[in-house]
Protein backbone atom coordinates (compact mmCIF):
# COMPACT_ATOMS: atom_id res chain seq x y z
CA UNK A 1 0.00 0.00 0.00
CA UNK A 2 1.14 3.59 -1.06
CA UNK A 3 -0.35 6.11 0.99
CA UNK A 4 -0.64 9.43 -1.22
CA UNK A 5 -2.02 12.99 -0.60
CA UNK A 6 -4.80 14.61 -2.12
CA UNK A 7 -2.59 17.08 -4.10
CA UNK A 8 0.04 13.92 -5.11
CA UNK A 9 -3.63 12.22 -6.03
CA UNK A 10 -4.49 14.85 -8.50
CA UNK A 11 -1.22 16.26 -9.90
CA UNK A 12 0.68 12.74 -10.06
CA UNK A 13 3.65 11.66 -8.26
CA UNK A 14 6.66 9.46 -7.71
CA UNK A 15 7.28 7.06 -5.08
CA UNK A 16 10.01 5.11 -4.28
CA UNK A 17 9.26 1.27 -3.47
CA UNK A 18 12.19 -1.49 -1.49
CA UNK A 19 11.31 -4.17 -2.96
CA UNK A 20 13.49 -8.03 -2.85
CA UNK A 21 15.76 -6.67 -5.29
CA UNK A 22 15.93 -2.67 -4.09
CA UNK A 23 14.75 0.49 -4.64
CA UNK A 24 12.11 0.57 -7.58
CA UNK A 25 10.17 3.91 -8.73
CA UNK A 26 6.71 3.73 -9.19
CA UNK A 27 5.10 6.76 -11.44
CA UNK A 28 1.53 7.70 -10.15
CA UNK A 29 0.05 9.24 -12.54
CA UNK A 30 -2.41 12.57 -12.09
CA UNK A 31 -5.82 11.57 -11.33
CA UNK A 32 -5.17 8.12 -9.22
CA UNK A 33 -7.81 7.28 -7.38
CA UNK A 34 -8.27 5.74 -4.28
CA UNK A 35 -8.23 1.73 -4.09
CA UNK A 36 -6.00 1.66 -7.65
CA UNK A 37 -3.62 -1.18 -8.01
CA UNK A 38 -0.79 -1.08 -9.61
CA UNK A 39 1.32 -4.35 -11.14
CA UNK A 40 4.96 -4.42 -10.28
CA UNK A 41 5.75 -7.61 -13.04
CA UNK A 42 8.37 -9.98 -11.69
CA UNK A 43 9.07 -8.15 -8.32
CA UNK A 44 7.14 -10.09 -6.16
CA UNK A 45 7.88 -13.34 -3.93
CA UNK A 46 9.77 -15.75 -5.54
CA UNK A 47 8.02 -18.31 -6.90
CA UNK A 48 8.63 -21.92 -5.05
CA UNK A 49 8.49 -25.28 -6.72
CA UNK A 50 6.71 -28.58 -5.45
CA UNK A 51 10.54 -29.33 -3.49
CA UNK A 52 10.05 -26.29 -2.10
CA UNK A 53 13.32 -24.58 -3.30
CA UNK A 54 13.11 -21.57 -5.19
CA UNK A 55 12.78 -21.11 -8.76
CA UNK A 56 16.01 -18.72 -10.18
CA UNK A 57 14.08 -17.01 -12.31
CA UNK A 58 10.37 -17.20 -11.85
CA UNK A 59 8.81 -14.01 -9.45
CA UNK A 60 5.56 -13.28 -8.78
CA UNK A 61 4.22 -10.14 -9.42
CA UNK A 62 4.08 -7.21 -6.83
CA UNK A 63 0.91 -5.56 -6.06
CA UNK A 64 1.00 -1.90 -4.62
CA UNK A 65 -2.64 -0.50 -4.09
CA UNK A 66 -3.07 3.45 -3.65
CA UNK A 67 -4.25 5.18 -0.59
CA UNK A 68 -5.42 8.47 -0.64
CA UNK A 69 -5.36 9.81 2.73
CA UNK A 70 -7.03 13.19 3.57
CA UNK A 71 -5.88 15.71 6.22
CA UNK A 72 -7.94 15.70 9.35
CA UNK A 73 -6.55 18.94 10.42
CA UNK A 74 -6.10 22.32 8.04
CA UNK A 75 -4.64 25.47 8.81
CA UNK A 76 -6.59 29.03 7.51
CA UNK A 77 -4.30 28.68 4.19
CA UNK A 78 -4.96 25.27 3.31
CA UNK A 79 -8.98 25.58 4.39
CA UNK A 80 -8.58 28.63 2.09
CA UNK A 81 -7.41 26.94 -1.06
CA UNK A 82 -9.36 24.11 -1.01
CA UNK A 83 -12.70 26.08 -0.87
CA UNK A 84 -11.07 28.13 -3.76
CA UNK A 85 -10.55 24.81 -6.08
CA UNK A 86 -14.23 23.64 -4.66
CA UNK A 87 -15.62 26.62 -6.01
CA UNK A 88 -13.68 26.98 -9.73
CA UNK A 89 -14.88 23.10 -10.54
CA UNK A 90 -18.29 24.04 -8.65
CA UNK A 91 -18.47 21.52 -5.96
CA UNK A 92 -20.77 22.10 -2.94
CA UNK A 93 -18.47 22.25 0.42
CA UNK A 94 -19.21 23.15 4.00
CA UNK A 95 -18.76 26.35 4.61
CA UNK A 96 -19.65 26.12 8.54
CA UNK A 97 -15.59 26.61 10.23
CA UNK A 98 -15.53 29.62 8.54
CA UNK A 99 -18.72 31.14 9.78
CA UNK A 100 -17.84 30.15 13.19
CA UNK A 101 -14.70 31.82 12.73
CA UNK A 102 -16.35 35.03 11.57
CA UNK A 103 -18.57 34.87 14.44
CA UNK A 104 -15.98 34.57 17.28
CA UNK A 105 -14.37 37.62 14.95
CA UNK A 106 -17.47 40.11 14.97
CA UNK A 107 -18.39 38.82 19.06
CA UNK A 108 -14.87 40.27 20.25
CA UNK A 109 -14.99 43.36 18.03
Amino acid sequence: EVKVSISQAALGAEFVLATLDGDETLVVPAGVQHGNEFVLKGRGVPSLNQGGRARNQVRGDLRVQIAVFVPKKLNARERELLEELAKLRGESFSAQESRVKSKIKSAFS
